[in-house]
Protein backbone atom coordinates (compact mmCIF):
# COMPACT_ATOMS: atom_id res chain seq x y z
CA UNK A 1 0.00 0.00 0.00
CA UNK A 2 1.58 3.42 -0.81
CA UNK A 3 1.74 6.19 1.26
CA UNK A 4 -0.60 8.47 1.72
CA UNK A 5 -3.76 6.24 -0.19
CA UNK A 6 -6.34 5.68 2.62
CA UNK A 7 -8.72 2.28 2.82
CA UNK A 8 -12.31 2.05 2.53
CA UNK A 9 -13.55 0.37 5.75
CA UNK A 10 -17.09 -0.92 5.22
CA UNK A 11 -19.71 -0.41 8.25
CA UNK A 12 -22.50 -3.17 8.90
CA UNK A 13 -25.58 -1.96 11.21
CA UNK A 14 -24.62 -0.91 14.70
CA UNK A 15 -24.44 -3.12 17.22
CA UNK A 16 -27.90 -4.14 18.73
CA UNK A 17 -29.91 -3.09 15.75
CA UNK A 18 -32.24 -6.09 13.88
CA UNK A 19 -31.12 -8.19 17.10
CA UNK A 20 -33.55 -10.84 18.34
CA UNK A 21 -32.37 -12.13 21.53
CA UNK A 22 -33.60 -15.56 23.55
CA UNK A 23 -33.94 -17.05 26.88
CA UNK A 24 -35.03 -20.74 27.30
CA UNK A 25 -35.70 -21.96 30.82
CA UNK A 26 -36.72 -25.20 32.55
CA UNK A 27 -40.70 -24.81 34.02
CA UNK A 28 -42.94 -27.68 35.20
CA UNK A 29 -44.43 -29.51 32.23
CA UNK A 30 -42.03 -27.85 30.00
CA UNK A 31 -39.75 -24.96 28.50
CA UNK A 32 -40.65 -21.14 28.32
CA UNK A 33 -38.52 -19.23 25.68
CA UNK A 34 -38.85 -15.33 25.89
CA UNK A 35 -37.97 -13.84 22.98
CA UNK A 36 -36.96 -9.98 22.59
CA UNK A 37 -36.65 -7.91 19.80
CA UNK A 38 -35.36 -4.37 19.64
CA UNK A 39 -36.96 -2.29 17.16
CA UNK A 40 -34.37 0.84 16.30
CA UNK A 41 -36.90 2.63 14.34
CA UNK A 42 -39.19 2.88 17.24
CA UNK A 43 -37.10 2.81 19.76
CA UNK A 44 -39.37 -0.04 21.24
CA UNK A 45 -38.43 -3.20 22.55
CA UNK A 46 -41.12 -6.36 21.98
CA UNK A 47 -41.41 -9.05 23.56
CA UNK A 48 -43.22 -12.83 23.22
CA UNK A 49 -43.38 -15.91 25.24
CA UNK A 50 -43.70 -18.94 23.63
CA UNK A 51 -44.45 -22.17 26.14
CA UNK A 52 -42.78 -25.57 24.95
CA UNK A 53 -44.63 -28.54 26.36
CA UNK A 54 -42.37 -31.64 27.63
CA UNK A 55 -42.26 -34.48 25.29
CA UNK A 56 -41.73 -32.11 22.10
CA UNK A 57 -38.63 -31.63 20.56
CA UNK A 58 -37.26 -28.62 21.90
CA UNK A 59 -34.57 -27.69 18.90
CA UNK A 60 -37.00 -27.86 16.30
CA UNK A 61 -39.73 -26.10 18.16
CA UNK A 62 -37.07 -23.25 19.17
CA UNK A 63 -35.77 -22.70 15.50
CA UNK A 64 -39.63 -22.90 14.08
CA UNK A 65 -39.77 -19.69 16.67
CA UNK A 66 -37.19 -18.00 15.73
CA UNK A 67 -38.29 -18.54 11.97
CA UNK A 68 -41.58 -17.38 12.57
CA UNK A 69 -39.65 -14.36 14.53
CA UNK A 70 -37.52 -13.37 11.51
CA UNK A 71 -40.85 -13.01 9.99
CA UNK A 72 -42.28 -10.45 11.34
Amino acid sequence: MAIGMGTAVERGAPEGQDRITFELTSAVGGRILNVRRYDDRKDRQDQATYVIPSGEDVGARVAKILNLELLK
